[in-house]
């Protein structure tokens, strides 16, 4: 503003000096001070046009800033809006988990299953109780199979360990806000959402969805688990706030955990029954074999969040190695060796 009224001054005071030098010449001593005075008012103006120039630049600037302020509250705003408007819940995971047969106690079912899968390349009938046969295209041979609970082909309850493996498939999530390679080694990183899904093979909801499946590729001798928009359960959800909507777990870090099997059972020494025993060592010798692949997470929003490039981590647990998948948006790898 105030240098607006200087220009204005200033203009008036060179269109009194031109007009007075041209209609009113005064003598060539007097005339040489106007015109002096003329240029000097020159000199200033164009100051007071620069001064306004860069002044107006840096208004408009500053309304900018103001408009890109707004800009970004609006956005924060309408952010957590979505968050309140789409919190996580009824959360679904389609996944696979590879299960090599490598470990010395399952090499009476692996043979088993191997026998089988040969009399049905031999024949190209499926045999042995199997379901669900996917062929090639020509020469039409069956390739893959399944195994539903209670035939011939799935594990029996003899078959201790592979029947615990095969029957019940879980995996846990541990979600981090923020992730620290530093504090996670150290073992003092508490994520900020954790949650995990586990299904049995044999439960009367399985069967009547058919959400997980066993299935066997007889080409390249893979045994996997298969499952399909399995629920979450929702008693397993644990968070301290950092993390509620649906938009942040998009923004967040995962540790995925595949856990081929929650338990092992085996018949007491009377026959009675079976009872829970504590098989971690064989556990996490299994579970370090396994692989993890194709992980979605489904919400009741019609919403996914896909894992592709899942790095997998070898951690050692009371001295033992356990496996877990690394996943971080935008393919963000090698936050850990």
């Amino acid at each position: 503003m105030a240098l607006d009224i200087t220009l204005g001054f200033v203009s008036c005071l060179m269109a009194f000096f031109g007009v007075y030098v041209t209609f009113w010449p005064p003598v060539d001593k007097s005339k040489k001070k106007f015109l002096l005075g003329f240029v000097f008012l020159l000199v200033v103006s164009v100051i007071v046009i620069v001064f306004q120039a860069i002044n107006r630049k840096e208004d408009q600037a500053k309304q900018d800033m103001s408009q890109s302020e707004l800009r970004a509250q609006n956005v924060e705003l309408q952010a957590n809006v979505n968050r309140l408007l789409f919190p996580i819940k009824d959360i679904s995971v389609t996944f696979r988990i590879d299960v090599p047969l490598v470990h010395p106690d399952l090499a009476g079912y692996r043979a088993r299953l191997e026998r089988c899968a040969a009399q049905i390349v031999s024949t190209q009938r499926v045999q042995c109780g199997a379901t669900s046969p996917i062929r090639t295209a020509y020469p039409a041979q069956i390739e893959q199979i399944c195994i539903s609970p209670g035939t011939e082909l799935y594990p029996q309850p003899s078959e201790l360990l592979a029947y615990s493996i095969l029957s019940q498939p879980g995996i846990v999530f541990t979600v981090y806000k923020a992730f620290s390679k530093e504090l996670y080694l150290r073992r003092d990183f508490a994520p900020d959402l954790s949650f995990f899904m586990n299904e049995r093979l044999d439960s009367p909801d399985n069967k009547k969805d058919s959400r997980v499946s066993l299935c066997y590729e007889i080409k390249t001798k893979t045994l996997f688990l298969r499952g399909t928009k399995v629920p979450v359960d929702p008693q397993g959800f644990k968070s301290n706030g950092k993390i509620i909507a649906i938009s942040d777990l998009r923004k967040a870090t995962f540790l995925i955990h595949p856990m081929t099997f929650l338990a092992i059972l085996k018949e007491d020494e009377r026959g009675t029954g079976v009872a829970m025993i504590d098989q971690s060592v064989v556990a996490m010798q299994i579970s370090e074999t396994t692989t993890l692949r194709n992980v979605t997470l489904h919400f009741s929003n019609g919403e996914d969040i896909e894992m592709s490039n899942l790095a997998p981590i070898n951690r050692k647990e009371s001295g033992i190695e356990s496996r877990i998948y690394l996943y971080e948006p935008q393919a963000k790898m090698g936050s850990l060796p």
